[in-house]
């Protein structure tokens, strides 16, 4: 697998770690869906207690292009984005369509 950059490649890696990260998953109609996500813990650790304030544990941001090297995701991991498909680490939203 050839990646865009090292540096995405990397971040595919850090999925479900602390830190920054990206996730490749489907949306509804099946296409691929890139997101760059931020986790204040690792995936299955809880919040600290005590914590003064509110605290966003994770946070997802669709992404259509590398944010290091600017290239298309789509055009550039089409035919391969069911291999790095990571389901279930993105932040479960509920479809607006079913409102």
């Amino acid at each position: 697998m050839k990646y865009c950059c090292p540096v995405f490649e990397g971040a595919i890696g850090e999925a479900g770690n602390r830190g920054l990260a990206v996730i490749i998953d489907q949306s509804a109609s099946g296409s691929p869906e890139f997101i760059l996500q931020h986790r204040a813990v690792d995936l299955g650790t809880p919040p600290p207690d005590g914590y003064p304030g509110p605290i966003v544990l994770v946070n997802d941001t669709r992404i259509a292009f590398c944010p290091w090297c600017g290239r298309r995701l789509k055009s550039f991991y089409g035919s391969y984005a069911d291999e790095l498909r990571r389901p279930g680490l993105r932040v479960a939203l509920p479809d607006p369509l079913e409102s």
